[in-house]
């Protein structure tokens, strides 16, 4: 937390420091206020004898006054410096949260602790942002009164003074335990949270209704949601049955220790070496570093426990691994987007959990020809594209991009040379030119080609605001696209981006056989000037390929066009047979 503090403070020195001095001059005024208090008591029973009103009875009264205005002022001021605050430290923790998770190893986003860890800073990062350092100047502001209640205490009882302290520090100790405790809890709770917002979505989500009537489920949904609701309200009301006693009991012990105060001062009032104010003002001082002060540290210091624990997480998460081997953004040539060849050289593969995936593979691709990746489920292909991309790094072995190691190439230089259309490609929920371009220059006339290729045009035509209007059903006026639509956008995108190869890594296995052949032909005739590589367990839209590769055991078992390969009486035809009835009506080669 220290190292989050220290660039807060670098980044908003203007804002933090007036902060700092209301939170300072906030925690001079709760003692100097029952101080002049009683002087104020004093003040007035020496009038109530008879004497003369005077500048020395109006400017106690005065200063209450002017004490009473700056602490009601000064929070309305302090709270116009804390929005301003959070804004410019949401921006920038945000740019940083955001630019992590582009540079993180895509191995990462498939943790489920990854995940877990993400969940929970994202929940909770607003709140954190708001209260750290609102939590330092209260702790600051808080910690001045304390001094000044306990100087007061002090001149009156040094006995009562050391007991208000020992009552202080038990409390402080278990503030910490609670933090801890509470901490502890919310992190059980991230997951049972997004087991919920999941149940939630299956309730509310319309792609779900249609199965939600047919087969009655909305009972169990309901009864899961709240089984996981009711086992964390069992543990949260554990906690607040433990500390909520914990803390009943300090404060009472506070509250008799005040009493007991008072009882000591009566012997000084009643024999005159204790005036009626100063009773007044200790009994004061005795209730608030009780009832007020005492409380308000135990909240600031659970919540700074609190944010400690957050800030280590947030770090941990900003410690997590990057893409290693990537050549800085600015070192980028753009010689990648001129494609030649893309070679796997006795590639290597296992995944996290040590399963071997790929063993000692290898292959080529060159310019302007056409692939395709088959093999059983489990044989590799996805993540021969995802090697590809470097969303995961080869173990052994190395991938050769134009006779250049990919790990020579910057992040955004190796991008550009691929476009992707993947098997769960993703539906965005802003306008169809939004969904094509994607922040990127808008060339319209490039979007309307891509559209016609992938004959949607006429689609998009007799939308309400054409190429302009909202897709999905978060907006008022949104339109909603059937599965095909949405995929045909998908292909519209990947041409969009004109890079040299394009990468199908199975986005038709939803269709049936005869519609993934029509759409893969298609994609195939419109992309034939670039290097495709798609991924397929259909056999039949395997045949357009200029090179079918055949994975088995981990690597590429045999290559060639269909009619080669076919006739080799190998994997493939064993596989090609045993599909033929999904795309031929007599189980006849087509």
């Amino acid at each position: 937390m220290g190292s989050t503090l220290f660039v807060i403070w670098k980044k908003n020195k203007k804002l933090i420091i007036p902060l700092l001095l209301f939170a300072a001059v906030s925690g001079v005024m709760m003692p100097l206020i029952v101080k002049c208090e009683e002087q104020v008591v004093d003040v007035i029973l020496v009038f109530l004898e008879g004497a003369p009103v005077s500048w020395e009875i109006i400017s106690p009264l005065l200063f209450l006054a002017g004490g009473y205005a700056c602490t009601y002022l000064m929070p309305v001021l302090a709270e116009l410096l804390y929005e301003r605050l959070w804004m410019r430290l949401d921006t920038y923790f945000g740019r940083q949260r955001i630019g992590k998770m582009q540079r993180i190893q895509y191995q990462c986003t498939e943790d489920k602790e990854v995940l877990d860890l993400y969940a929970r800073i994202e929940k909770n990062m607003d709140q954190k942002l708001g209260d750290l350092v609102r939590n330092f100047c209260d702790l600051l502001s808080a910690m001045i009164g304390v001094v000044g209640f306990f100087t007061i205490i002090c001149s009156v009882s040094a006995v009562s003074a050391v007991i208000f302290a020992l009552l202080f520090i038990v409390l402080l100790f278990f503030a910490d335990r609670s933090a801890k405790n509470f901490f502890s809890l919310n992190r059980q709770f991230a997951e049972t949270e997004r087991r919920v917002v999941y149940l939630d979505s299956v309730e509310n989500t319309k792609q779900y209704a249609h199965e939600k009537k047919l087969f009655g489920f909305t009972d169990y949904i309901n009864q899961k949601r709240s089984s996981f609701l009711l086992g964390q309200r069992k543990e949260m009301r554990k906690y607040d049955y433990k500390y909520g006693l914990t803390f009943s009991m300090i404060d009472t012990a506070g509250y008799v220790c005040t009493v007991l105060l008072m009882i000591a001062m009566l012997p000084g009032v009643l024999q005159g070496r204790i005036s009626i104010g100063l009773f007044i003002a200790a009994s004061h001082a005795a209730a608030n570093l009780n009832l007020s002060t005492q409380n308000k540290i135990r909240t600031v210091f659970n919540g700074l426990m609190e944010q400690r624990r957050f800030w280590k997480e947030y770090n941990d998460f900003m410690a997590l691994p990057d893409q290693g081997g990537m050549a800085a953004e600015g070192e980028e040539s753009g010689a990648a987007a001129a494609f030649e060849s893309l070679e796997f050289k006795d590639v290597t593969f296992c995944y996290p959990n040590g399963t071997k995936v790929l063993e000692h593979m290898s292959f080529c691709m060159e310019k302007g020809k056409q692939y395709a990746l088959v093999g059983e489920n489990g044989a590799g292909k996805s993540t021969i594209v995802k090697l590809m991309l470097r969303l995961y790094e080869v173990e052994e072995g190395e991938i050769l991009l134009n006779g250049r190691n990919i790990r020579e190439y910057g992040q955004q230089e190796l991008y550009r040379c691929f476009a992707a259309v993947f098997q769960d490609f993703s539906r965005y929920y802003v306008s169809v030119l939004d969904n094509i371009v994607f922040g990127k220059t808008q060339e319209p006339d490039r979007a309307q080609r891509a559209l016609e290729e992938m004959e949607l045009q006429e689609r998009i035509s007799r939308l309400p605001d054409g190429v302009n209007t909202h897709l999905g059903e978060i907006y008022e006026d949104g339109v909603n696209l059937s599965g095909g639509e949405w995929q045909r956008l998908a292909f519209a995108r990947a041409l969009y981006r004109d890079a040299p190869v394009i990468l199908l890594d199975e986005p038709t296995s939803a269709l049936d056989p005869i519609a993934e052949n029509e759409i893969y032909n298609h994609f195939g005739r419109i992309a034939r000037n670039k290097t495709t590589l798609f991924i397929t367990h259909r056999l039949a839209s395997a045949r357009m390929a200029d090179e079918i590769l055949v994975l088995g055991g981990g690597r590429v078992v045999e290559k060639g066009s269909h009619d080669t390969l076919y006739g080799q009486n190998g994997l493939y035809r064993r596989m090609y047979d045993s599909q033929k009835k999904w795309y031929t009506g007599e189980g006849k080669e087509a």
